[in-house]
């Protein structure tokens, strides 16, 4: 009520100050435009303005998930040949190298088993023969009997190769092997020398040089 009271009595005291001092035409045109201009800025300034507001929505939207290939692992086992006090004549079992890829990759695998003679002491008439088994393929040098002697190579140890082969699988688990067996031969002559003799070597498989694996490819080759 106030309010109301002070701004009539302002605007009536504007009112005369302009008709007072300016003629009476000039004096209303000018209270009327500064009434006019104050009514604006009072509408502007105290104005409020409505509006409508929305939000994004999108959940879980666009999501990357992404897993690499696995390789599956490659194994082999070889059965050990252990013999002591042999003569002239004897012969071991059969022994069998088995190569494995596991289930869970894919892929092409090529692989080489040989055999590593570290010492030969005497023995002149041990001989090796390999003979196939499953997916392996033998070597032709030890198809028939093959004289064990570390003399072939340097520093004393022998090498010999016994097998190799490629297995491919699409995720099954993948088996090769191949046999092997060592006799001490019978010359039918005197053969004192090699009494006391003695042999290590040991059958290793690994893969034939290092296979990368891509996009591009995925089989290694």
């Amino acid at each position: 009520m106030y309010v109301v009271l002070i701004n009539s009595l302002l605007i009536s005291c504007l009112y005369v100050l302009f008709t007072t001092y300016y003629p009476p035409a000039v004096g209303q045109t000018i209270f009327l435009s500064v009434i006019g201009i104050a009514t604006l800025l009072v509408a502007i300034i105290g104005a409020t303005f409505a509006y409508f507001t929305t939000t994004m929505t999108g959940e879980n939207q666009g999501k990357i998930n992404v897993g690499s290939a696995k390789l599956p692992a490659i194994s082999y086992t070889a059965e050990a040949i252990t013999a002591s006090n042999i003569y002239p004549g004897w012969t071991s079992e059969d022994k069998t190298a088995t190569i494995t890829v596991a289930a869970g990759g894919a892929g092409t695998f090529e692989y080489e088993c040989n055999l590593e003679v570290t010492t030969n002491e005497k023995f002149k008439d041990l001989k090796l023969t390999v003979t196939a088994g499953t997916g392996a393929e033998i070597d032709t040098g030890v198809q028939s009997a093959k004289t064990l002697s570390s003399a072939d190579g340097a520093e004393g140890v022998q090498t010999i190769k016994l097998a190799s082969g490629t297995i491919t699988t699409t995720g099954d688990s993948v088996s090769h092997n191949f046999k092997y067996k060592i006799d001490f031969e019978d010359n039918n002559d005197n053969q004192n020398d090699q009494q006391e003799g003695n042999l290590v070597a040991q059958v290793i498989c690994k893969l034939s040089g290092e296979a990368h694996y891509t996009q591009s490819n995925q089989s290694g080759d």
